[in-house]
């Protein structure tokens, strides 16, 4: 089962809640796909 939960906050791509997990990360009230997410983070170190 697949439902959409949003847009990533960076890149605008759907994300999608797939068979009970998010196949993206939710952090500080914004939404992001993976790929979007681990370049924040590479930027924060």
């Amino acid at each position: 089962m697949e439902e959409l939960v949003g847009q990533c906050t960076k890149c605008d791509k759907k994300i999608y809640c797939e068979n009970g997990f998010l196949n993206g990360m939710y952090e500080n009230g914004k939404l992001y796909c993976e790929r979007c997410y681990e370049n924040l983070k590479e930027k924060d170190k």
